[in-house]
């Protein structure tokens, strides 16, 4: 039959508690503020102060890439640490980047310059974060020193990826709980900001696949029994369908017992309905964004949506937003198929 129907036998049922990702309610709450923050919009003049060191060291430094974290790395060697109001704000680095970095400043040094040089460049870096940081008035900044990792208050850190002349190494900053949450705030203040123009879609489909049926097929492929090859590859990805038009792609992911969408870049491949076929929809369910705030930030590629959709292998088949039949998602071929009952 048109559409994938399928007279053989299903491998399984697709079971999401074993396939997708699961995610902690520290990384739902974090998603669309701290986790998304872009840096470089907060320290624009960071790299301009130290264009002079590097220039005179002969140093060439390249950013690879700056990736926020809600845990501290385990694998670092020397941490450096300063006080910001009344939490503590450090910077550390695993063995084979400092190594990189003396290397760069000094190659050759022998162990006491080494330690001089490390804790300048902890010193600067650190206070260069204060002098450059664009955002709202913080707290004055006093460097303290070494301290070990594990006394240290941190719940999160910001990872600096970089090239030293060809030599790739990763400075790491490591934040208290407040500024975490700090961060966290005037990003998602910083997003809403653009909210104005979004209108709030309310109810939303989450839809796994989509079929060009014929109108007088339809009875066939939602009688009770029937098995359908969806004819896509199992994996996390779902479109979300906005009630008046527009979607977004995004991944499914999964918390204790619910369903959870993770926004994705890109838009969703565009699906032409050949002349004398109606659109068949099989959707997990549906999920609610009320406001253009909330709209806003689960834009942002990466943020996280609770469903309130119990985790399960259930389906719809929806047609023109009407509900035609139930089924279960079933494994066929590394494909999802459904088994319609």
């Amino acid at each position: 039959m048109e559409g994938g129907e399928q007279e053989q036998s299903i491998v399984g049922l697709w079971d999401p508690s074993q396939t997708l990702r699961r995610v902690s309610s520290r990384e739902l709450d974090y998603s669309r503020g701290f986790s998304r923050c872009q840096f470089g919009q907060w320290f624009p003049g960071l790299g301009l102060q130290w264009l002079t060191l590097t220039h005179t060291l002969g140093v060439e430094v390249k950013i690879l890439g700056v990736e926020p974290l809600l845990s501290v790395p385990s694998a670092l060697d020397l941490c450096f640490v300063g006080q910001l109001a009344d939490e503590e704000i450090g910077v550390a680095a695993d063995r084979q980047s400092l190594i990189a970095l003396m290397e760069a400043c000094i190659p050759g040094g022998r162990d006491l310059a080494q330690g001089v040089v490390i804790e300048y460049l902890a010193r600067r870096f650190l206070t260069s974060l204060m002098l450059a940081w664009g955002g709202p008035q913080t707290s004055n900044f006093m460097f303290q020193g070494v301290k070990q990792i594990g006394e240290l208050s941190a719940v999160g850190a910001v990872v600096l990826k970089m090239s030293l002349s060809g030599i790739q190494c990763s400075v790491v900053v490591l934040l208290g709980q407040k500024t975490v949450d700090y961060l966290d705030g005037i990003w998602r203040r910083q997003v809403r900001s653009s909210a104005g123009k979004m209108k709030a879609p309310g109810e939303i489909s989450i839809e796994l696949a989509q079929l060009a049926v014929k109108p007088s097929s339809i009875l066939d492929y939602t009688r009770s029994g029937t098995v359908v090859d969806l004819e896509v590859p199992v994996s996390d990805n779902v479109t979300l369908r906005f009630p008046e038009g527009g979607s977004l792609l995004a991944k499914l992911r999964r918390a204790d017992q619910e369903f959870v969408l993770e926004s994705a870049a890109g838009a969703p491949p565009n699906f032409v309905l050949p002349e004398g076929t109606t659109r068949l929809s099989i959707q997990l369910g549906t999920a609610r964004i009320d406001s253009s705030f909330e709209l806003s930030e689960f834009v942002q590629p990466g943020a996280m949506l609770k469903t309130d959709i119990i985790i399960s292998n259930n389906a719809s088949l929806v047609v023109n937003n009407e509900k035609v039949a139930q089924a279960k998602l079933c494994l066929y071929e590394n494909r999802f198929a459904i088994s319609v009952g």
